[in-house]
């Protein structure tokens, strides 16, 4: 699915207008019946209000009286007692902003309060659910009517809306995109800590996908200290492991492999991935090739490790052996490299360069991680230059390093 960034921030910045207006559950709910009814504002409306009245009720401009509600509940056949940021509501929400603290997902019998009604309430649970559980299946459903209701809801549910929203982004390698929504979701000011913690881990988790230094030497200590002084030592963990994954690029193979030989933390697999990508920073993909062909199906950062030394050995046989029985359980990051090898390895010439200038020189769905970006560049620069493409080679370059100097300092 695709987040338009231009139509999020537009009902983030009227809902920063207008958060005074934020209003009641059955808002939403006679705004869905609504539409799922096929009725206009005026014939809603007929018999019970003005059209500008029930426009407003919609929009959780002015709170409803109950004699209305009453007339609406019985138009629309509503059932519910829409209680404004219920207690039952409000315990759903902490378990979803621990969820995504903790990289876990809810259970499925938390929807089950709301199976029956479709409001705000409803809405975002449901679509916590598939993005928790990474099931694409209903997130862009979900999506879609949540975003209608983002002026409504009340402080903690938006943010975490965003929250959820981010994790998409970062999903989806929109790094930049995420950052800019989560500062969106900062102008706010929450007052959760648990919020604020997670503000930090997405700015952090995104800074090292760009190879961005400047927002890493913002973020990161702020973000360990606090995982430190709430003894969330799963996540620290994951955080050293990001850290150390990141300073791979630079640091001697020797510093890294002594410093995570004295994190017991780390289980061998940690310490192994660690190890392999030391290796292929430094160019020694034997090495890498060795320990990532004992780990390719255990992660899709392993298959992508794996793949990768198979192509700078150019071992054909084998990636071509790969791409003919690639999985069926896809990932986005996986997915672009395998295109990027079909292409390379199944296509005619002119079927290339048609993809590149196509693709990759028009960023069409194109990646924000930092070392995709760098191995597309290297690699489509050499087929360009093969064919002697060289004015596409030339653009091509500049292109690639200005996006990378780009999210370097965003």
């Amino acid at each position: 699915m695709y987040i338009n960034m231009i139509e999020l921030t537009h009902l983030i910045k009227k809902r920063q207008d207008n958060n005074k207006y934020i209003g009641m559950p059955i808002g939403s709910a006679i705004k869905y019946k609504r539409e799922q009814l096929n009725m206009t504002l005026e014939e809603a409306s007929a018999d019970i209000c003005s059209l500008s009245y029930l426009s407003k009720l919609e929009n959780n401009i002015i709170k409803p009286s109950a004699h209305f509600v009453d007339m609406f509940k019985e138009r629309f056949n509503i059932k519910d007692e829409y209680v404004y940021d219920s207690d039952g509501f409000k315990i759903i929400l902490e378990k979803i902003i621990r969820a995504l603290l903790l990289d876990q997902t809810i259970n499925s019998k938390e929807l089950q309060a709301f199976d029956q009604r479709e409001d705000y309430e409803s809405v975002l649970v449901n679509f916590a659910y598939y993005v928790l559980s990474d099931d694409s299946s209903q997130i862009e459903c979900y999506y879609k009517k949540m975003v209608k209701t983002i002026i409504s809801m009340p402080e903690e549910a938006f943010m975490t809306a965003m929250l959820l929203v981010n994790q998409l982004l970062y999903k989806e390698m929109r790094y930049s995109d995420g950052v800019e929504l989560l500062n969106r979701i900062e102008k706010f000011e929450p007052k959760h800590e648990k919020i604020k913690l997670l503000i930090l881990k997405g700015m952090t988790k995104h800074a090292f996908k760009m190879n961005n230094y400047m927002l890493i030497s913002k973020s990161f200590d702020k973000y360990k200290n606090k995982l430190i002084q709430k003894q969330l030592f799963s996540q620290l963990k994951k955080l050293n492991l990001e850290k150390l994954e990141h300073e791979s690029r630079y640091r001697l193979c020797q510093d890294i492999i002594d410093e995570i030989s004295q994190i017991d933390a780390f289980d061998e697999a940690d310490k192994n991935y660690l190890n392999a990508k030391c290796y292929f920073h430094k160019a020694e993909y034997h090495k890498t090739h060795d320990i990532a062909s004992n780990y390719k199906d255990v992660s899709i950062d392993w298959m992508i490790l794996y793949l990768l030394s198979l192509e700078h050995l150019k071992e054909t046989a084998k990636i071509i052996q790969f791409l003919d029985h690639y999985p069926i359980v896809k990932h986005p990051r996986l997915d672009i490299i395998v295109k990027h090898l079909n292409h390379k390895y199944k296509s005619t010439h002119e079927e290339q360069m048609n993809y590149i200038k196509r693709d990759i020189l028009t960023f069409q769905g194109m990646t924000e991680d930092h070392e995709i970006l760098n191995f597309l560049l290297r690699d489509c620069e050499q087929m360009l230059t093969k064919q002697q493409y060289y004015k596409d080679a030339v653009s091509l370059y500049r292109i690639f390093v200005k996006k990378i100097h780009n999210l370097s300092f965003a």
